[in-house]
C-alpha cells in the first residue's frame, strides 16, 4: 500500500519499527518496503533496503534484484545497476526474465544500446528467453544511439520469432 500510494518514508518507518520490534522480518517485507522506495524515486532507500537485508539473516532473492535494479533504473542510475545484477550469481542469485528485462530497461534508459543488444542476444540463446519488453527495451536503446541497423534486425527477430501473435 505505501509502495503504490508513493509512501516511501512511511515505507522505511515501517520496516525501522519492526527492525526494533519482535517480529522478525522477512524476504517478502524487505521485498514489499524496497517495491516502494522504487516506486517513489527513492533508489538511494532501495539500496540502503538492499544492504540491510544482506546483513541481516534474509538472502535476498531475484525479485529483490529486480526491484533494485529497477529503482536505479527509475534513478538513472544504470551503472548501480549493473553492478547489482552483477552481484546475482555471487549472491546464487539466478537471473530470471524480470530481473533481465530490469537490467534492458536501465540499459535503455542511460542510452546503453551496446549493453542492451549484448544482453538481449544473450537472452536469446538462453534458457530463459525473452518476451516482447526485452525487444522493446533493446530496440528504444538502439534507437536512441541512432543504430537502425540493429533495432530493425531486433524486429525481424520479432517477426520470425512470432512474439506479436504470442505476447
Amino acid at each position: 500500500a505505501c509502495g503504490k500510494a508513493r509512501e516511501h518514508g512511511k515505507a522505511s518507518q515501517l520496516l525501522s519499527a519492526l527492525a526494533q520490534s519482535r517480529v522478525q522480518s522477512d524476504a517478502v517485507a524487505f521485498n514489499i518496503f524496497m517495491s516502494a522506495c522504487e516506486l517513489s524515486g527513492e533508489w538511494e532507500n532501495a539500496l540502503e533496503l538492499l544492504n540491510s537485508m544482506t546483513q541481516s539473516k534474509e538472502r535476498p532473492d531475484a525479485i529483490t534484484f529486480a526491484t533494485g535494479i529497477s529503482a536505479c533504473e527509475k534513478g538513472s542510475k544504470w551503472e548501480l545497476a549493473w553492478q547489482l545484477f552483477s552481484v546475482m550469481p555471487r549472491r546464487k542469485v539466478e537471473s530470471n526474465m524480470i530481473t533481465l528485462n530490469s537490467m534492458l530497461s536501465a540499459f535503455e534508459k542511460g542510452r546503453e544500446w551496446e549493453k542492451a543488444s549484448n544482453l538481449l542476444m544473450k537472452m536469446v540463446q538462453s534458457r530463459v528467453g525473452c518476451d516482447n519488453i526485452a525487444f522493446n527495451a533493446s530496440i528504444s536503446a538502439c534507437e536512441t544511439g541512432a543504430m537502425w541497423d540493429r533495432a530493425l534486425y531486433f524486429l525481424s527477430l520479432m517477426v520470425r520469432r512470432n512474439y506479436f501473435q504470442r505476447n
